[in-house]
């Protein structure tokens, strides 16, 4: 689904609510409020102020395995927590095949795009004297008679 504008003043509103504000060590602004939009579109604007309040709820706590960083490197901000309650929630909604895969990731798992490189080519490899194939001097020799197929006679079993 896409985004209406609807959507977009609640991520607006969010996102503000959040704390981003696209400052260095966050998230561009214009895709947090994109993200959000995105998943209020998919799963409902309730299940994003569910999602919101359960944030709260885990920065209370101070033993939560939200809040810790996969890096290791100190704790999640406001935003870093509710964007991994949200992918928490949503990835349940997958076991429960309410969305595919596909749309989960498209929506709740946000990459920037890098850029393709050309791989390089390998230079050629040198001819090596001794080949593991032979080769034959004279090259690939007609057969002088065709074969004549041989018939194979079968016994009868039983």
């Amino acid at each position: 689904m896409k985004p209406t504008d609807e959507h977009l003043a609640l991520a607006r509103a969010i996102a503000d609510t959040l704390g981003e504000t696209g400052a260095p060590g966050q998230a561009p602004r214009a895709r947090v409020e994109q993200q959000i939009a995105g998943m209020a579109a998919l799963m409902g604007e309730a299940w994003v102020r569910r999602v919101l309040a359960e944030t709260r709820h885990f920065l209370g706590n101070p033993t939560s395995l939200f809040r810790a960083r996969k890096d290791g490197q100190g704790e999640r901000s406001l935003g870093g927590v509710f964007f991994d309650v949200a992918r928490f929630n949503g990835s349940t909604a997958v076991l429960a095949k309410a969305i595919s895969r596909r749309t989960f990731f498209a929506t709740f798992c946000w990459r920037e795009p890098t850029p393709k490189t050309p791989k390089a080519k390998e230079p050629p490899r040198p001819k090596d004297a001794r080949s593991h194939r032979p080769r034959h001097r004279k090259g690939r020799q007609k057969r002088s008679r065709p074969v004549q197929p041989t018939i194979v006679k079968r016994r009868r079993m039983g």
